[in-house]
């Protein structure tokens, strides 16, 4: 905790102050979890060529189409699916790395978010609780798949948590950690800052950034009277603080609004129906989901049993396989364990009664901060588990980070070799999983042009396919709107503002607009698609898109462009009905 002498004093954590001695033993750790970090890293960046995932081929590492096609990033471009109207803060902030021969660029922005993370947490543990602890807080977030499996990914996780860290790293200096409180109330500013980029990054941040906010603020409104939040900074320098996070937040708002009609879209869209919100053509209003409802009180219990046994014991099923390439392995659930055996020693030890009672004065607040947050986050986890249809691992990233940055914080010895098989668990599973499920490093080669040729791979996949005279014809006109009738995440390979089928009429999508043929025509004139592309394998399994396009060859609107090794382009002609 911090020392009665102010905050210009380093943190005199006890385990510091032994191995100051000269034992020789923390100096021995720290090498080892520097390594341990730098080792992780080194697996991630040594791998992140090759494991482009769905989510980032489907959206993130395609803004040069999907998001400004030439004329801005508020040019409706026709699209359903509702992943083309998240907040697109990340794209924003990425689109001058885009539209180059490689995703490198973008995919290095989350390695780069993942490595200030690491930092930042590193940082705000030191803190409050030694540099021992701070290192140790980082290291076994750099051990947690469910949060490094996202620093290869374009997916918009790991900036999010990164500036939901930021807020985190606030906390002290309102909590105490600054003498006299002065600068405290500006740090609310600044946390309030952060936690407004994230809801412009990510359409689930108004869940768990809301969270964050609202636990925050309950807990200070609980210890406000042992708390001295200083004088309000001046007007302006307030305003200067909020400013630039508002500005980018009400940008990305109305992109979605100007879009949609919504200020928010996926399942928040039959909210604001409720409120007087009406969407834009083509959207389908979306419920927020309850996948438990209908069960009996035992079979609800089981289904919980089951999904909290997938997140923290072993996603075993085929169902859990998005928390599979996400997971926070079982060294969450012991963290956890240490945590709170820890925490319980200390409130039944007579130095722990003096250091967590309420009158114990500011330098333990932090503590009891963390301990707050995760409880309140590990409630609204159990409630997400009943509520959501498909539990993806990542969701509970900031979970992962603040169950490792509080057992850090309560353990001075003794943390590590306990928890040595549920990190060497950690990392196993870090080595064989990753997002986009894919093995090995990418490969060594010395004849480059100093960055990894994904457009290269790109081509030589089409010419093994096939596909090389379609992908040809559409480069030479990549403002050409295609929809595709074929498997993902391959269609989106084209260079050109492709959307699937399964865009059209899964999940986020609108299955209306193929329940008869001219709905179908009319919404390919409204989204002006101007090319359909279709696979053979792919018609048979989908007998809605067979029929479409049979029905659109016989009454021709619809002729051949290209067709070779079962793929074919057609031209769109609009205007024919039945």
């Amino acid at each position: 905790p911090y020392t009665a002498e102010g905050p210009d004093r380093e943190p005199a954590a006890a385990a510091d102050r032994i191995f100051a001695a000269g034992t020789g033993g923390w100096e021995k750790e720290r090498r080892f979890l520097l390594f341990g970090i730098l080792l992780i890293l080194m697996l991630h960046a040594g791998r992140m060529n090759i494991t482009l995932d769905y989510d980032s081929v489907h959206y993130g590492l395609r803004s040069g189409y999907i998001l400004d096609n030439g004329m801005g990033i508020f040019e409706n471009l026709g699209s359903v699916n509702a992943v083309y109207f998240y907040p697109k803060g990340l794209e924003i902030l990425a689109l001058p790395l885009s539209g180059t021969p490689t995703y490198a660029f973008v995919l290095s922005f989350s390695f780069w978010c993942a490595v200030f993370f690491l930092v930042l947490t590193g940082d705000l543990t030191a803190r409050c609780f030694g540099s021992r602890a701070g290192l140790r807080a980082a290291f076994l977030c750099a051990c947690i798949p469910g949060i490094m499996n996202l620093s290869t990914s374009a997916k918009t996780d790991m900036v999010t948590l990164l500036f939901q860290m930021m807020f985190l790293a606030e906390m002290p200096a309102l909590l105490g950690g600054n003498a006299g409180g002065e600068p405290g109330i500006r740090s609310l500013f600044w946390g309030l800052a952060a936690l407004a980029m994230t809801l412009a990054l990510k359409p689930t941040a108004i869940a768990f950034s809301g969270l964050l906010f609202l636990s925050t603020a309950a807990f200070l409104l609980l210890h406000r009277k042992e708390i001295t939040f200083g004088f309000l900074p001046k007007p302006w320098a307030a305003g200067l603080i909020l400013f630039f996070p508002c500005i980018a937040l009400l940008g990305v708002t109305l992109r979605t609004v100007h879009l949609t009609g919504y200020p928010l879209v996926t399942v928040f869209t039959g909210i604001w129906e409720k409120i007087g919100f009406h969407g834009h053509y083509p959207l389908a209003v979306q419920e927020v989901p309850d996948s438990s409802a209908g069960y009996s009180a035992a079979e609800l219990a089981g289904f919980l049993l089951q999904r909290i046994g997938a997140v923290f014991v072993a996603p075993s099923e085929d169902k859990d396989l998005h928390i599979l390439i996400a997971w926070g392995t079982t060294l969450f659930p012991a963290l956890l364990l240490a945590a709170a055996i820890r925490a319980g020693q200390e409130v039944r030890g007579r130095a722990g009664q003096e250091a967590l009672r309420k009158d114990a004065g500011p330098g333990r607040l932090p503590l009891r901060y963390l301990l707050f947050t995760l409880a309140v986050f590990l409630c609204f986890d159990l409630v997400t588990l009943k509520l959501l249809y498909q539990v993806d691992g990542n969701y509970y990233d900031l979970s992962y980070a603040l169950a490792a940055v509080t057992a850090a914080a309560l353990w001075e010895g003794g943390l590590l070799r306990a928890l040595t098989p549920a990190i060497v668990m950690a990392l196993f599973m870090t080595s064989i999983t990753n997002w986009a499920g894919a093995r090995g490093f990418t490969e060594l080669k010395l004849d480059h042009y100093g960055f990894y040729d994904h457009e290269s791979d790109v081509m030589n996949y089409m010419i093994l396919n096939a596909k090389e005279p379609i992908y040809r014809y559409l480069k030479n006109a990549p403002r050409i709107h295609l929809l595709t009738m074929s498997d993902e995440p391959e269609c989106y390979l084209y260079p050109c503002r492709a959307e699937s089928y399964t865009d059209l009429e899964g999940s986020g999508g609108n299955v209306r607009l193929v329940k008869t043929l001219n709905e179908f025509k009319d919404y390919l004139e409204w989204a002006g698609i101007a090319y359909l592309y279709t696979e053979d394998r792919f018609l048979p399994e989908h007998p809605r898109a067979e029929e479409i396009v049979r029905y659109m060859e016989e009454d021709g609107s619809i002729t051949v462009v290209i067709t070779q090794g079962g793929c074919t382009l057609y031209e769109y002609h609009a205007g024919i009905r039945d």
